[in-house]
């Protein structure tokens, strides 16, 4: 792979076998384009050699900048020991040419953005849905149902692009990240995707978790515990201990888990 990087960058002092008329390589970027658009001819030969491209002298290697308007071929003549001869041809788009067509998205809810974008051949008359547009341009839409855009280019000749856009009613759109979600005292991995700012109702028991409070990735939550004793007098008083406890939480899927540190009933 280096040696062909090497070779493409410095033949002359690599080929083990130079030939002066020999060229190395002769290519066009791009080769395809639309008329007027500027395209690199790169071109490498032998030492010794004397070299035209499209009938003038140019160096044995060399690079130029060319802009035609129609399809054109460059022939590069290498002369020396041997005479070496190769072409390459850049291609003009015709008139009415679809070069792209795209959108920023095809899935949305009902009136979202979507940015579409186009670009045709140079000279091409082009419709959006049967209104007249220019050749190379975008457009923000707003579908509020499921729509087809279709773009047309008239010239040499026609062509027809079109792009579906899925518009789903926001009634229809699943909005559970934004809910508040419930789990019970035994369920510890409630399934959340992405977390962001939630509040879990946890019934308070003893021992049990007071309501949390999720924000980004940390879990936080008041804890009661309580424990009762017997009287003389037949009735009973409840002794209650509190704190709060911060457990950090990953995604996705939500893992809580608590520790008791007063246990009902500690002996």
């Amino acid at each position: 792979m280096l040696t062909q990087e090497l070779f493409s960058r410095f033949p002359d002092q690599i080929d083990p076998d130079p030939v002066s008329g020999k060229v190395y390589s002769f290519t066009a970027t791009p080769s395809l384009m639309d008329s007027g658009q500027v395209s690199i001819l790169d071109w490498k030969t032998a030492l010794g050699t004397s070299a035209t491209l499209n009938g003038g002298p140019v160096a044995i290697h060399g690079t130029m900048a060319v802009a035609p308007t129609v399809t054109t071929p460059y022939t590069l003549i290498a002369r020396g020991s041997i005479v070496d001869t190769t072409t390459v041809t850049l291609a003009i788009y015709q008139t009415g040419k679809i070069i792209s067509f795209s959108a920023s998205q095809t899935f949305i809810g009902a009136g979202d953005q979507v940015v579409l974008r186009w670009n045709a051949a140079h000279g091409s008359a082009v419709t959006l849905n049967d209104s007249s547009v220019r050749r190379t341009d975008s457009v923000i839409v707003h579908p509020l149902k499921t729509t087809t855009y279709r773009l047309i280019g008239a010239g040499t000749v026609r062509d027809t692009s079109a792009i579906l856009i899925t518009a789903v009613p926001l009634d229809q759109i699943n909005r559970a990240l934004r809910k508040s979600v419930s789990v019970s005292s035994n369920s510890r991995t409630p399934a959340l995707a992405n977390p962001q700012s939630l509040s879990t109702a946890i019934p308070q028991r003893s021992g049990e978790a007071a309501p949390a409070t999720v924000s980004g990735s940390t879990a936080t939550w008041d804890r009661i515990s309580s424990s009762k004793k017997s009287l003389s007098d037949g009735g009973t008083t409840t002794r209650q201990r509190g704190g709060s406890n911060s457990l950090p939480m990953t995604t996705p899927g939500l893992t809580c888990a608590r520790r008791r540190e007063d246990r009902e009933g500690r002996r």
